[in-house]
Parts: structure tokens; C-alpha cells; sequence
């Protein structure tokens, strides 16, 4: 509280005219103002020390989040890469036996006949079609060399003209996913 200083006549000094001591009160007066100001820097220094605390949290709890999220968009692909799987070796066998009913009902001549097979043609080309939406692909075998993690020999041949190793003939289409074999092509191996 500052307290007014009279002169002789009683009457008060304006504040321009007081000195320091005089308009702050007196040394206890500056003593408690500093007081004051020592509050205020520990109060600003708390509040900086919880600002950074929380801004830590947060950070943290942020990537945390992300992780999960990212976690979470893995996993679903995940899971829909496996259903995608698993449907199409069940659907498989009903595709070999589209391509079957093409090659024993090619053999007729008959117009009848000849349709029937367009038919079944259409079917299948619809099947692959569907196949090749999700991802899937059939695995080149003739021709190629045998590789264990495509292909599945059944038998073993001495062939000219083919070298060691090589896939002469397919029993059974294979396919995949990407890196993922959903079925091994069964197929016989040149010695």
C-alpha cells in the first residue's frame, strides 16, 4: 500500500515528486514485491514444467494411437487376404472341373454339342475373371523349371529335348496370391 507523503502544510507530494522508497512504501514494501516476482517465476516454471510433462503425454499417447491404428489396418488386410484364400481353394475344384467338361465336351462335333461347350467356355472365363479381381493368379509350370514351392511333382520322366529339371507336363493348375500359394501345381518332371 503506498502511503502519501505530506510536507509541512499537511498537504500530499504528488507521486512524480516521491522517490522510490517513498512511492513503493518502503524497503518492506520491495522485499514483498520481490517476494511477489519470485512467486510469479516458480508459478511460470511449474506451469512450464506441467506444459512439458503433458506435451510428453500427449506425444506419446499420440504414437501410441498410430501404432494401433496402423496394427489394426495390417491385421484387417490380413484377415481379408486369408478369406480371399481360403474361398478360393474351395472354389477350385468346381474351376477343374469347368476346364474337364471343356475338354471331354470339345470332342463332339455336333452344333449342340459346340454350344454346350461355349457355354461352359463363358462360365469359366467368368470363373478366371472373378479369380484374377481378387488377386489371384494360376502358376506357369510347362516349361519352366521345377521349383519346390510352386510346384508338386507326382512323377519324373526321362524326356529328349528337355532338360533336367524342367516341367514337362500339368495334372492340375496351381495358384496364388501374391506370395502366397493357395494350391501347388501338380506336374511332371523331366530327368
Amino acid at each position: 500500500m503506498k502511503k502519501a507523503n505530506h510536507n509541512a502544510g499537511g498537504e500530499a507530494k504528488p507521486p512524480e515528486e516521491m522517490n522510490a522508497e517513498q512511492q513503493t512504501g518502503g524497503p518492506e514494501a520491495v522485499t514483498e514485491d520481490m517476494r511477489q516476482a519470485d512467486v510469479a517465476v516458480d508459478a511460470t516454471e511449474e506451469a512450464a514444467r506441467k506444459y512439458d510433462e503433458l506435451n510428453d503425454r500427449f506425444l506419446r499417447l499420440y504414437a501410441e494411437y498410430d501404432n494401433y491404428r496402423k496394427r489394426t489396418s495390417k491385421e484387417k488386410e490380413s484377415i481379408y487376404s486369408d478369406c480371399v484364400v481360403q474361398v478360393t481353394a474351395e472354389w477350385l475344384p468346381v474351376v477343374d472341373n469347368l476346364m474337364r467338361a471343356i475338354e471331354s465336351a470339345s470332342q463332339y462335333e455336333k452344333e449342340i454339342d459346340r454350344s454346350v461347350v461355349e457355354g461352359i467356355e463363358l462360365v469359366l472365363r467368368q470363373a478366371e475373371s472373378c479369380l484374377e479381381r481378387l488377386g489371384v493368379e494360376p502358376i506357369e509350370a510347362v516349361g519352366n523349371p521345377f521349383d519346390p514351392l510352386l510346384h508338386e511333382a507326382v512323377m519324373q520322366v526321362e524326356q529328349e529335348g528337355a532338360e533336367p529339371g524342367t516341367v514337362v507336363e500339368e495334372f492340375k493348375k496351381g495358384y496364388r496370391r501374391g506370395d502366397r500359394v493357395i494350391r501347388h501345381s501338380m506336374v511332371k518332371v523331366a530327368n
